[in-house]
């Protein structure tokens, strides 16, 4: 009996640390960089790190070298050069880094200059393709020329509130970004279709299996796993998959490389949200998935009646964004989701007008279009909210 009355004691303290020991360490840094005079300097240096880590990480996944390490296990630096065709020196000096950055590790240093590496636990929860939570798309993402030109539009944007003239943006009908986007996004992609399935399945958002086929709308699908994540979970489901003609063409040809056995189930519409192409009373869910973020709130409006012109009555959106928690300024004490707010300088700087728009402002946006019974379901610590909204 004492040591049930041990383990459960020890759970109870392991779960407590699981939540208090975060946010702790949290709030500990931030006094740390704000009154350790060490702590200061290595926190405004890191910023400057920050960019060549990132293109190190880069490199690194561009060049297979996780998915080598994966692969073939732990291996001399001269064997990984020759099994990837890199440069001896350059993988040396990108090793190094990445040994600091914590993504690999050294397992035998016998041999000097030709030590042997291997990948971290980090790496292999985080960036491989195969991961269960991959964050691979990202830095595949960051290897397309608009990334840089998005941070280098920033001083412009500050000074000016819009975007350099003649500057490419979300909304150029012409913006050879997409069908990158489409490419690079599969694995997140179906990473938060696993969760939109989820939220399906527990609010209810399907009609009852006996009521036989009903039809999803993927509006600006990209990669399509979105749409075909919900029908691979749903055999009843008939999925339209929306986007501009230069960017379905790319995301009918993965589709139907990734989902060869869903393809009957499937169907393409091109077009523009904002043109009326969307057909009418249609549709049992729609779904968008990242898309209001690239707008102003009233482009958003317009195109939540749109959304709503083209849904059924009794059927329902799901709307999934980098929601921010409200418009006050974050506090470093109590908001510890970072990343909306970091996805709200990228659309400073990619769109003329886009916001990471809060919560708040998600859910008016839906009952101004004529949505009704707003849920808001947060994934946190995953940086996405959902939103499902039914139409009367």
């Amino acid at each position: 009996m004492a040591n049930c009355w041990a383990i459960a004691f020890g759970a109870l303290v392991l779960l407590v640390a699981a939540f208090v020991l975060p946010p702790l360490s949290l709030i500990g840094h931030h006094y740390a960089v704000q009154y350790l005079p060490p702590s200061r300097a290595m926190h405004v240096a890191q910023f400057f790190e920050g960019r060549i880590q990132s293109a190190i990480l880069v490199a690194a996944v561009q060049n297979g070298l996780f998915e080598h390490l994966a692969a073939s296990g732990p291996q001399r630096l001269s064997e990984i050069a020759k099994a990837l065709q890199l440069d001896r020196r350059a993988l040396r000096v990108v090793a190094e880094n990445l040994i600091l950055m914590h993504f690999v590790s050294v397992v035998d240093r016998a041999v000097p200059d030709d030590e042997t590496i291997d990948i971290t636990p980090v790496t292999r929860a985080h960036l491989l393709r195969s991961s269960a939570e991959s964050f691979v798309d990202f830095f595949v993402l960051q290897s397309h020329p608009s990334f840089n030109s998005m941070a280098d539009n920033l001083p412009f944007v500050l000074k000016n509130g819009k975007l350099p003239p003649n500057s490419k943006h979300a909304e150029s009908p012409d913006y050879d970004f997409w069908p990158h986007f489409a490419r690079s996004t599969g694995t997140m992609a179906k990473d938060t279709g696993n969760d939109l399935v989820s939220v399906l399945k527990k609010h209810n958002v399907t009609p009852p299996a006996s009521s036989g086929n009903f039809k999803v709308l993927d509006s600006a699908c990209g990669s399509g796993e979105h749409g075909a994540t919900v029908a691979a979970a749903f055999p009843s489901a008939l999925v339209t998959f929306f986007d501009l003609p230069h960017t379905l063409h790319e995301s009918k040809r993965l589709l139907t490389e990734k989902h060869p056995d869903m393809t009957s189930r499937f169907s393409y519409q091109p077009g523009d949200l904002f043109n009326k192409t969307l057909p009418k009373d249609t549709f049992d869910v729609t779904l968008a998935m990242h898309i209001l973020h690239h707008f102003t709130y009233e482009r958003c409006v317009e195109l939540a009646k749109s959304y709503f012109a083209a849904t059924k009555s009794g059927g329902y959106i799901v709307v999934g964004e980098m929601a921010r928690s409200g418009e006050a300024l974050p506090s470093h004490l109590t908001d510890f989701n970072t990343f909306p707010h970091i996805f709200n300088a990228i659309m400073l700087v990619s769109t003329q007008g886009g916001s990471a728009f809060t919560v708040g402002e998600l859910s008016q946006m839906l009952t101004t279009a004529g949505f009704r019974d707003v849920v808001t379901v947060s994934f946190f610590p995953k940086p996405y909210t959902f939103l499902v909204a039914r139409k009367p």
